[in-house]
């Protein structure tokens, strides 16, 4: 089994709905993202993933406030809270080969997603 990781570091605000005294309070994170991918074989040129795409996923959450994206919008009753526990869960669910992505602050905290 092949595996690869890449990290790459994004800047995002968001509010969390349904906290008590902090809801609707617009806050800003940087977060590093990682992505683990596994496959049983490497690509043709000997990669197992091309880093350019999963940097084009995870880019496409940077510097925006994660509440007006449709998954995380607050006009829709199903929308999920913009955690960055979800948003490991998307980033995951657009990258095939990915097994896990963590999220995690400058405080070392972390938050996981695995397939």
């Amino acid at each position: 089994m092949w595996y690869s990781k890449k990290t790459v570091t994004i800047n995002v605000a968001h509010h969390i709905r349904g906290v008590k005294d902090i809801e609707k309070v617009l806050h800003g994170h940087t977060w590093r993202v990682s992505v683990f991918c596994m496959n049983d074989v490497p690509n043709i040129k000997g990669n197992l993933v091309n880093d350019e795409e999963i940097e084009q996923v995870i880019f496409t959450y940077n510097n925006i406030v994660l509440n007006e994206l449709p998954e995380f919008s607050d006009e829709v009753d199903e929308s999920l809270n913009p955690t960055p526990e979800n948003l490991a869960y998307i980033i995951a669910k657009q990258i095939p080969l990915a097994w896990r992505v963590v999220i995690s602050d400058i405080t070392g905290d972390e938050w996981c997603y695995e397939q």
